[in-house]
């Protein structure tokens, strides 16, 4: 008996361990980068690729599988920091809107979490500058340095203010796609130049594919942010924040919201239907 009482503390510290690194990794929020990961190679292979690699232009990517996973790591690793520097400012507002998934402070320590944002923040940034010195453009390395900053600011400032943060994290999400294509569509150019050169009107268009996808990921962003506010109102409201319900009312939030919808639809069917 004595001995099993002198095992069990340590089974104890075992179990807590393993809680901390589950609750730790539900805080990355993997369904979510998953999604992310799947979008990046979706835009590559499903919608970029027929349309490079077709009658009229019949080019081959030159941007390399592992350089294209390096780039979706990059994007990953930004989304994941963003969540995790989330959920560290707001855990008063969870409490009170999602008390049984608040995890900083419980399972996972405050200064854990804290250290782990800027440690994968820093990861994505090396692993974007590597990038962009190996295709010799400077923005491949500045884009996730300000989609890092402004993941960071809008958790600690942006958030709380009228429909700015809404438009932060649709901007953020907008990049996602149009990011998927860039190394590609870039190296293109570069490799085939005087080919596209002939065919520019063509090229061109993937470029308009490829906007459409972000812009369309930017309006459906902005209205599920809308709805989030919605749906947060009273921790929202505990935190002081400004959002669209709590500063202009809930039946505004629905006239934006509708507006949003609108707008998406008639995007969409101009996108679709045949003009």
């Amino acid at each position: 008996m004595g001995i099993y009482f002198a095992w069990l503390p340590g089974q104890l510290n075992y179990l807590c361990f393993v809680k901390s690194l589950i609750d730790f990794f539900r805080l990355l929020r993997p369904l979510n980068l998953l999604i992310i990961a799947g979008t990046m190679y979706a835009m590559r292979w499903w919608v970029l690729y027929p349309l490079v690699n077709n009658e009229q232009l019949a080019m081959e990517f030159q941007v390399s599988e592992m350089d294209f996973f390096l780039s979706v790591l990059v994007m990953i690793l930004l989304a994941a920091a963003g969540n995790i520097i989330n959920d560290y400012f707001d855990v008063k507002v969870d409490r009170i809107n999602k008390p049984d998934r608040v995890i900083v402070g419980k399972t996972v320590k405050r200064r854990v979490a804290m250290v782990s944002h800027h440690a994968i923040n820093i990861l994505a940034v090396l692993i974007a500058g590597y990038l962009g010195w190996k295709y010799a453009r400077l923005y491949y390395a500045i884009i996730p340095a300000f989609m890092a900053g402004s993941l960071w600011y809008y958790s600690l400032v942006f958030k709380k203010q009228t429909l700015i943060g809404n438009f932060v994290v649709a901007i953020m999400v907008a990049i996602v796609p149009l990011w998927s294509g860039l190394f590609d569509l870039i190296s293109l150019a570069d490799h085939y130049g005087e080919f596209i050169q002939n065919t520019g009107e063509y090229f061109g268009a993937l470029w308009k594919w490829l906007i459409g996808f972000s812009l369309f990921a930017f309006i459906l962003t902005l209205i599920r942010e809308a709805q989030k506010d919605l749906e947060d109102l009273e921790g929202d409201a505990a935190g002081q924040f400004r959002t669209l319900p709590l500063t202009y009312g809930v039946s505004a939030s629905h006239l934006y919201v509708g507006m949003m919808s609108v707008l998406f639809l008639i995007g969409l069917a101009y996108a679709t239907l045949p003009i």
